[in-house]
Parts: structure tokens; sequence; C-alpha cells
């Protein structure tokens, strides 16, 4: 229970020092262009991760960083979803900046949708094949720029179930010529907040 409090404290911290994240992305924007934006968005991004789970006393194991290739980043990062930690889990220990397909009652909430369009990401609506294709279309644009992106193929948490069947659809991003999919295997985050 304690595990919980702590670390709900801490979440409401980060929404808290959220507008001066915000600011300062705006500044480095206009200052040092797009890149220099994503490069703080990625520091800021993996700080606000690690601390996450520092203080939800949380194990971190992470396995085959050397596998991230360091001179590419049209990259397709096809993980397991087991909790909601699973993004702040790959934000902090996954070293590049990436972008998410997201479900869209994630972009009603104003702080996370501002912190998930600076990451990159696209909202979809589960209920809409256009949305979907639409998803499809974005990420695969995305990582042709060289912006790696995330895609949870089961569609849903697993919540440390097995993993299910992937979602029609999902995979299709990985059919871009010539990019590359780095398999990601997350464990236990279901348990984080126990």
């Amino acid at each position: 229970m304690i595990r919980v409090f702590i670390a709900f404290t801490l979440f409401l911290l980060v929404f808290a020092m959220s507008p001066i994240v915000f600011f300062t992305n705006f500044l480095i924007r206009i200052v040092g262009g797009e890149s220099a934006r994503r490069k703080f968005i990625a520091l800021a991004s993996i700080f606000y991760g690690r601390v996450f789970f520092y203080f939800a006393f949380a194990v971190i194991k992470v396995h085959g960083l050397e596998n991230i290739p360091k001179d590419r980043r049209d990259i397709l990062i096809v993980a397991n979803h087991q909790s909601n930690m699973d993004i702040l889990l790959l934000n902090g220990y996954y070293p590049l900046l990436k972008g998410y397909i997201a479900k869209k009652s994630l972009g009603g909430i104003f702080i996370l949708r501002t912190w998930m369009k600076a990451l990159g990401c696209f909202f979809l609506d589960r209920e809409s094949v256009k949305s979907g294709m639409q998803a499809m279309k974005w990420a695969m644009a995305q990582i042709k720029d060289n912006h790696p992106m995330v895609v949870f193929p089961e569609g849903h948490r697993s919540k440390g179930g097995p993993m299910a069947d992937f979602a029609p659809g999902a995979m299709k991003m990985a059919t871009i010529p010539g990019s590359l999919i780095q398999p990601v295997s997350i464990e236990g985050t279901y348990k984080c907040l126990e």
C-alpha cells in the first residue's frame, strides 16, 4: 500500500512539474529546432521513467541494450503489454525517443495528452477502421522519418497473463521495406503497484 501511495504522489508531482517541462520544450524548439526538442523530451522521459520506478521500489533488470542499433532510428519496437507502467518503463530504460500508438481515451487527459504528443504519439479510435488505417500510415511515416515507434500488438494489457493474440492489423507496420523490427519483452510491470 505504501508503494502505491509513494508512486501516486510522484505521479502527481510529475504532472505538477509538466508545465515547466512543456514551456522549456517550447523554448528549446524555438532556439535549437526540432532535433534539440526531441533530445530534451527524450532526456525528460528517461528521467521521469527512472525516477518513477525508483520511488516505486521496483527492481529493473534490462537485458540486450547492446542489440539496439546505434546508427539507425527506423525502428518498430514490438512489445508485450502488461500494465499502464509499460510506457514509463520503455521511456526510462529504452534509450531512444519513441512514439506510441495509444487508445483515444488517453488523449482526453490534458497533461497526459501533451506529454504523449511531445513523445510523438497517435491516438487511435479502436472502433474506427479509418482511424486504424490513419494510425498505420502515420506510424509508418514516423519510422521512415527515423523516429522509432512502439506497438503493443495485443491491443490491450494482459495484466500478467500469457501474451494475447495480436490485434488485426497491428503488425502491418512491420512491412516497411528496410525498417528494423526490435522485439521487447516486458515482465512483471503488472506487479509494480501491488
